[in-house]
This record gives structure tokens, C-alpha cells and sequence, in this order.
């Protein structure tokens, strides 16, 4: 099934019924980050039933993933973060941390072998980042890095693996 074979990081579902006075009644159930949420909605047209339910999911999704413009540090974050294994994984590292809407701006600080030493200027708040590093598996955690100073964070990337 499409299911097993895209693997959604996030799944909405629902049945409706129709109610003897015309309108819509739903339950749904929302799936992401190993949460299952229900969620109701009831409406007088089919296409305002699915649009309720929709901005349903997505407050709660802007809740859990959305970006709060608060700056990580004044001087940004240092990372540490090795296991590159040559120019094209540097430069899929580079152009993944620029795509992220959290970083504003990515500073390399040094380069030795398959190492790299980074300076992120990013929004929000360290443990929102991590979240995205997580949920993308490109960044694995090498230390405990749930430490909220901007001390140096230490990660392996995963891309040429």
C-alpha cells in the first residue's frame, strides 16, 4: 500500500457521516511523531467539514513544529560535526543547514578532514532545532546535546552513508 510505501511523517484520516439534518459529522485521527490525536469536526457542507478538520491538524502541527522568533544565542550556535565523507557530503551539509527556515545563516569556522566546525545564526530556540534534526535523521546527536548553553553541539552526519 501507499502507506508502507511513502512513509508520511504526517497522516490525517476520518469518516464522516451525514446527519439527518443534512449537515456533516467527522472523527479524525492526526498521526505524527508517535502521537495519535482525535479530533472532531462537524459542519454544514462536506468541503467546510475537511477544511475544519485541516486547520485542525495544522494548529496543532504550527504548535509542536513552528519556529518562534526568539534568537537561539547572540553569537549563534557552534557545531561540531564529522563523519563527511568528502566535497559532496560538505556541500549537502552546507545546503541542508542553509535550507532550514530556522537558520538565517551558516558560518564555516573550520574544516579538517571529515570534520567540520560550524557557526549557526538561527531563530528559535536550541530544543526546536534539535526537533528538526531529529524528525530529518541527516544530524545524529553524538553527546548529550539537550544542554540549552551554546556550547559546542556534536553530530554525525548521515547523508553518504
Amino acid at each position: 500500500p501507499a502507506l508502507k510505501r511513502y512513509q508520511p511523517d504526517v497522516l490525517l484520516l476520518g469518516r464522516a457521516a451525514r446527519l439527518s439534518t443534512g449537515g456533516w459529522l467527522a472523527n479524525w485521527l492526526l498521526s505524527y511523531d508517535d502521537k495519535l490525536i482525535s479530533l472532531d469536526s462537524e459542519a454544514d457542507q462536506l468541503a467546510s467539514l475537511i477544511t475544519e478538520a485541516i486547520d485542525q491538524a495544522t494548529d496543532l502541527l504550527a504548535e509542536a513544529y513552528a519556529i518562534t522568533p526568539i534568537e537561539i544565542t547572540q553569537d549563534g550556535i557552534v557545531m561540531h560535526i564529522s563523519s563527511l565523507l568528502g566535497l559532496a557530503d560538505y556541500q549537502d551539509l552546507i545546503a541542508y543547514l542553509r535550507g532550514l527556515a530556522a537558520i538565517n545563516e551558516v558560518n564555516v569556522i573550520a574544516l579538517e578532514g571529515d570534520n567540520v566546525l560550524i557557526n549557526l545564526s538561527a531563530e528559535g530556540e536550541w530544543p526546536q532545532l534539535q526537533q528538526v534534526f531529529d524528525r530529518d535523521q541527516l544530524l545524529i546527536p553524538m553527546l548529550d546535546n539537550s544542554n540549552t548553553d551554546p556550547v559546542i553541539q556534536h553530530y554525525q552526519w548521515q547523508q553518504g552513508h
